[in-house]
């Protein structure tokens, strides 16, 4: 069993894909809904499989979620995963996990790959290095 799970912008669920044209927030530029059905479609050729909580953890069961380790969830203003972070966050903390959370209201999909040109990144990075480390460092 893992000990520390840290999320970052994650997608949590395979199932809900949007047909419908993103405004630019919902987007978040560097990802849209022809690219999640790009890599759904080739990861995930059956749909019958969509749900299914080890690949979509946001439709895990309550007895499911119990026993999963602490998590740091790290989500962007600027990013259609964004609801699905938080939403994941809140049945981790219904269920006893301990959470932990930030929102980056102004950045994008994938934004800690920009640490060479955003000081944000940098800090994000420094800070979800510190909060894994402090976690697993009870171990």
């Amino acid at each position: 069993m893992p000990a520390f799970q840290l999320l970052l912008y994650p997608l949590l669920q395979f199932a809900d894909i949007r047909r419908k044209k993103m405004s630019p927030q919902e987007s978040g530029f560097f990802i849209s809904a022809s690219l999640f059905e790009f890599f759904r479609g080739h990861y995930l050729p059956d749909p019958k499989t969509y749900m299914d909580p080890r690949i979509s953890p946001l439709f895990a069961s309550a007895e499911e979620l119990k026993p999963l380790p602490p998590a740091h969830v790290v989500v962007c203003g600027w990013d259609p995963l964004h609801d699905e972070g938080l939403a994941y966050a809140a049945k981790l903390r219904a269920v006893g996990v301990q959470v932990s959370e930030v929102e980056y209201a102004s950045m994008v999909h994938g934004f800690m790959n920009l640490t060479h040109i955003s000081a944000t990144a940098r800090s994000a990075i420094r800070d979800a290095g510190r909060i894994t480390g402090n976690a697993i460092s009870a171990f």
